[in-house]
């Protein structure tokens, strides 16, 4: 099976919810996987945004695109890049508030 970023997205989205309203499982490392597949879909649509600016900016060393073996971005340098791109500053707040909760 083969996802495309925004597909990606909705499925870690769907896998957080069944994770909060399945009462089955264990509480514990519920929350953990929660927030991990939160954060995934974030980064998903983060990259999906980029992308649709050029394919070359999901890439943290923009000069290998199209390389399929390259690193691709961080969530923080996507939202740097997404706010020198396109403008988009409130990213920059949203994970600063955060990081410090």
């Amino acid at each position: 099976m083969k996802f495309n970023l925004i597909e990606n997205a909705k499925d870690s989205l769907d896998h957080a919810i069944e994770n909060i309203i399945d009462k089955s499982r264990p509480r514990d490392g519920c929350l953990k996987r929660v927030i991990q597949n939160l954060s995934h879909a974030v980064e998903l649509v983060l990259k999906e945004r980029l992308v649709r600016e050029h394919p070359a900016f999901v890439y943290t060393k923009i000069d290998q695109y199209p390389t399929s073996d390259a690193l691709t971005v961080t969530t923080d340098l996507a939202v740097q890049r997404l706010e020198r791109l396109v403008g988009l500053t409130v990213l920059s707040q949203v994970l600063l508030e955060m990081q410090e909760a």
